[in-house]
């Protein structure tokens, strides 16, 4: 059973929490949580997402297409894996296709590093704890912040 430290006075398990103590676990700050999450090194479930499906990516690289590959124009994006145009959510939401877009969004020094599977996986991993996320939406502004 998860055990919760109130107020740093009382000692109790989630479920036997009284409601005093209850009440003070409650208005913890985001900036605090995301502080603790880095502090304990540990991946929000947005960024284990993100870190799964990358190391996925990563380790299958050759079933997806880069835009190299798709077409010979020299662009900024040359190197970005291929999205094939759909409107549909059930293959928006698939692992290739929510895969590659992810992937896309990366910093280029990590994306440069994806044919090293270990370097790849360290790198990632450092940067999702550097860059605590609780939604996706706030992964791709950070990405697009950074890149």
């Amino acid at each position: 059973m998860l055990q919760y430290d109130c107020n740093l006075h009382c000692d109790s398990t989630l479920l036997g929490c009284d409601a005093m103590c209850s009440s003070n676990l409650l208005p913890l700050s985001p900036i605090f949580n995301r502080n603790l999450y880095k502090q304990l090194q540990i991946l929000t479930s947005p960024s284990q997402y993100i870190f799964s499906l990358l190391l996925f990516v990563s380790k299958y690289r050759d079933l997806f297409l880069s835009n190299s590959e798709i077409h010979d124009i020299h662009t900024h994006f040359n190197y970005n894996l291929h999205l094939p145009s759909t409107d549909l959510t059930l293959v928006q939401k698939g692992v290739f296709y929510s895969g590659s877009r992810i992937y896309n969004h990366l910093p280029t020094h990590i994306k440069n590093l994806s044919q090293d599977f270990k370097q790849f996986k360290s790198k990632l991993k450092a940067f999702l704890l550097e860059h605590t996320c609780y939604r996706l939406e706030e992964f791709y502004q950070i990405t697009s912040k950074s890149t």
